[in-house]
Formats: structure tokens, C-alpha cells, sequence
């Protein structure tokens, strides 16, 4: 597994929420991609949930399917989903 990339500044994360939804083309990214980001930044840097109440619960739900569904620990699907933010707000 590539070593993820060092980030100088710590202060820094990546909200995937909207780039997973395939009809928002220009700035879609979806299952693959967050799998990618997850090795190249690491899995402390990803956060979902940043665009609500912009998405309805449709779109979040199959959002939340789609995160627990990647090929990645189970460990990096919690911290996307709800761990790192709530560390991030200091709540944990």
C-alpha cells in the first residue's frame, strides 16, 4: 500500500460529500476515487456529511451505502462517516 502523502498543514481535510454524486459531472468523483484519496492523503483527512442540508436524505443515504461499501477498512469507513469530524469539533 502506497504511505499517504505528508501533509504540512494539519488543519487540512478533504469533504467528500457532493463529489459523489454522479449527475454533479464536473466535479464527480465517486467510489474509486475516494478509495485513491484514502491511500494518497489517508483516512484521518476525509469527511463526509460537510454539504448537508444541501443534499436531501435520498442522496445521503445512498452516499452512506455507497462509503460503507468501499473497498477500504472498516476503520477508515468510520472515521469518513462521522469519527474524523467529530474529532476535528473535539465532541469525542
Amino acid at each position: 500500500m502506497q504511505k499517504p502523502l505528508t501533509i504540512s498543514k494539519r488543519n487540512v481535510y478533504a469533504g467528500v460529500a457532493t463529489v459523489l454524486d454522479e449527475h454533479a459531472v464536473s466535479w464527480f468523483l465517486g467510489a474509486e476515487k475516494i478509495e485513491e484519496l484514502v491511500k494518497l492523503i489517508g483516512e484521518d483527512r476525509l469527511v463526509y456529511g460537510t454539504d448537508f442540508p444541501y443534499n436531501g436524505w435520498e442522496r445521503i443515504s445512498k452516499d452512506i451505502e455507497m462509503i460503507k461499501n468501499l473497498d477500504i477498512s472498516e476503520s477508515a469507513k468510520k472515521k469518513i462517516l462521522g469519527e474524523n469530524l467529530a474529532r476535528i469539533l473535539k465532541i469525542m
